[in-house]
């Protein structure tokens, strides 16, 4: 998932750090919803929105590899069944396990083999009208699943295009305001420090910035220093 979160407005009422952990519970509620429900597909597409949000959560890896297991152990022992129903002859329980395969993994080659034989011999057309109510609810849900998943996949890529779109602007920001600083080192100390602060605001973790920003105060305070031992000498000087 991903999906991405999701737009965050620095400017709201909200914080983006706050928008940030309401999406994160959202999404996290959602995928238990839906692991509740049966759609563990569709859950471990929100743990991996979740994880691709924050690849240092311990927790959303864990989820993450904790569904992707338990969709390995459903594929076999679905296949085992779909094996199973083969042997016995039973080719609507084949078709319905074939079914199943796909709603776990799309690219299911054994299920896709014996679908399209199936169509190509058109045994839907013999089995009862139960049946094909139940095959044809598999499908459509199938065809939801697969619809969610790209939905959720533009829905991550955006998110992730505009999250870079919004640190590129603010690392221009940054720049400008540092060269603009460095200008002002030898002018307006008072200025430098102003536009050095505000380029850190933008950029906390540029070191270079914080660096001049440092030498700038320290700059500062000795320029003061000088300025009120002159005032002290020329206090103490004697009058002409």
């Amino acid at each position: 998932m991903l999906l991405a979160a999701l737009a965050l407005v620095a400017c709201g009422t909200t914080s983006p750090s706050v928008k940030r952990i309401e999406f994160s519970e959202r999404t996290r509620d959602h995928a238990i919803f839906l692991e509740q429900q049966g759609d563990i597909v569709g859950a471990l597409y929100q743990r991996r929105v979740l994880y691709a949000m924050n690849p240092d959560d311990a927790k959303a890896r864990a989820e993450t590899y904790r569904l992707n297991q338990l969709i390995e152990l459903r594929l076999s022992q679905l296949e085992k069944d779909f094996s199973l129903a083969g042997a016995q002859g039973s080719s609507v329980r084949q078709r319905l396990v074939a079914l199943k395969l796909l709603m776990l993994d799309g690219r299911h080659a054994a299920a896709l083999d014996y679908l399209r034989e199936q169509d190509r011999g058109n045994a839907l057309e013999s089995q009862s009208l139960k049946d094909r109510e139940a095959l044809r609810a598999l499908a459509l849900r199938r065809k939801k699943v697969e619809q969610q998943l790209e939905e959720h996949e533009l829905q991550k890529k955006n998110e992730i295009a505009e999250r870079t779109q919004k640190q590129l602007i603010k690392k221009r920001k940054a720049d400008a305001l540092f060269r603009e600083g460095l200008k002002a080192l030898s002018e307006d100390l008072d200025s430098a420090i102003a536009l050095l602060t505000e380029s850190l605001r933008y950029d906390p973790g540029n070191r270079q910035v914080n660096m001049q920003l440092q030498r700038a105060k320290k700059m500062q305070i000795t320029l003061r220093k000088i300025e009120q031992k002159k005032k002290v000498t020329k206090k103490l000087a004697p009058e002409s």
